[in-house]
């Protein structure tokens, strides 16, 4: 599929260049005195900006919808693993609690590893949306560059 659009793109650029490149050709071959020639050449020119900015507006704007959706997933996917590690968290609470209620026994390797992801799990999680929230905002800062 993306090879199709690559492909598709690719004549897309080539019929454009040689559009331009013909039209170019015919306004230099063409019996015309120096100010129609200007003239044909000045409104070429300014076709061609014309497009060109059309070409941008439309790369920046897809590169802010990218943005934007990545920025929403983004934030669906830390809300998603956080209540899943909260989920977690409490199961394993749970666990313990009922284990101790059972026995009096000395903590278990499931119980210090509760203790450790319990400690663990908020400032490493909050830290690491934190960078992935700096991220998306400096790649978007940097598609509204003009």
């Amino acid at each position: 599929m993306a090879n199709n659009q690559s492909t598709n793109k690719d004549f897309l650029l080539g019929t454009i260049i040689g559009g331009v490149v013909g039209a170019a050709t015919a306004l230099l071959l063409a019996p015309k005195a120096g100010k129609e020639l200007r003239a044909d050449l000045n409104e070429q020119a300014a076709y061609v900006r014309l497009k060109t900015e059309q070409v941008k507006n439309s790369a920046v704007e897809k590169g802010q919808e990218f943005a934007q959706t990545a920025k929403v997933k983004t934030a669906d996917l830390s809300h998603t693993i956080s209540e899943q590690s909260s989920q977690v968290v409490d199961k394993v609470k749970n666990f313990k609690k009922a284990d101790q209620h059972e026995d009096n026994l000395p903590p278990t390797s499931l119980e210090v590893l509760a203790d450790e992801v319990e400690s663990q799990s908020d400032g490493d999680f909050h830290q690491k949306l934190t960078e992935a929230q700096e991220a998306l905002d400096e790649v978007e800062s940097n598609i509204n560059r003009p």
